[in-house]
């Protein structure tokens, strides 16, 4: 497990190379580790309690879901691309899909007896709860400039043109954004 676990870490913090100071990079990684090994511990549990209650996912399913992610695509990308931008291979997205839609029916078996919440309990833990749905605002901006000036003729400008239109393609094609 100390192996996935290392994996997984070293996943998030390559997607968001560059964007994170290298100083701060280990006390990132240690902070992550107990968010990964919850989210272990979940999925371990969740798993069990699927295999129990024989809750599978037929090929078609998951090939179906597979479909839908590829028509979320940006124009362009393809899902290898889109799987390699992220670090992830196709087995591992295919598991994760499969695990995605073992819970969903899992939830939806252990609650398909409940009642629907009525206005008045939708209100109440809305109130009793309103620190967990106060998000502060946020941007993520990320940028590549080409420098341009005033004095550069038209042939400049149109290799810098060049340029930009290469750098594009590549991103579309699932190059990796903070070495471009």
């Amino acid at each position: 497990q100390t192996a996935e676990l290392d994996k997984q870490i070293d996943r998030i913090i390559n997607s968001a190379k560059g964007q994170l100071p290298a100083e701060q990079i280990d006390k990132i990684k240690v902070s992550m580790q107990g968010q990964i090994i919850d989210h272990f511990i979940t999925k371990t549990l969740l798993g069990a309690e699927c295999e129990k209650l024989k809750i599978t996912v037929s090929d078609q399913e998951l090939e179906d879901k597979l479909n839908e992610y590829k028509k979320r695509l940006p124009q362009g990308m393809t899902l290898e691309s889109a799987l390699k931008q992220g670090g992830v291979d196709m087995a591992e997205m295919k598991d994760n899909i499969r695990f995605s839609l073992q819970v969903e029916k899992l939830v939806e078996f252990k609650t398909k007896d409940l009642p629907a919440p009525t206005d008045a309990e939708i209100k109440e833990y809305f109130e009793t709860n309103k620190k967990q749905f106060d998000i502060p605002e946020q941007v993520h901006a990320r940028h590549i400039l080409i420098k341009t000036d005033s004095k550069d003729n038209e042939t400049v400008k149109n290799e810098k043109k060049a340029k930009i239109d290469s750098l594009r393609a590549q991103l579309v094609k699932g190059e990796d954004f903070a070495k471009l």
